[in-house]
């Protein structure tokens, strides 16, 4: 080659490698800065995402007791209106059995009068 019969093409040739070796290096470098970057950026990201994650589990796990005790309200609330649903029954029942008595008696007793 023509750097090896020439001393200064040769220094030319050494000075332009060592150019090139650093530019690399230089690339190099800065890419492993950007990778650093890219890789605090997606852990914020990832440790917002889970603090985001447990805040929404936080919010339905309070969503699910509430629930639990609404059902369980609802339930005892259910059981209140059957049993006075059955309290009207029995109530009406009665009252209709003393309306017949009524009406039986005042038969009775405008037979009494009739027969008079």
């Amino acid at each position: 080659m023509i750097a090896e019969k020439n001393k200064y093409m040769s220094e030319v040739a050494m000075a332009m490698y060592e150019l090139n070796a650093d530019e690399i290096i230089r690339q190099q470098c800065m890419a492993r800065e950007e990778y650093n970057r890219y890789e605090k950026m997606m852990a914020r990201k990832l440790a917002e995402a889970n603090a985001q994650l447990a805040e929404a589990n936080e919010q339905l796990a309070g969503a699910n007791e509430e629930l639990a005790e609404a059902r369980k309200d609802a339930e005892k609330a259910k059981k209140e209106v059957e049993q006075e649903r059955r309290n009207v029954v029995e109530v009406t029942r009665q009252l209709e059995q003393e309306h017949s008595n009524y009406e039986a008696e005042i038969a009775r007793l405008h037979e009494l009068i009739a027969q008079k």
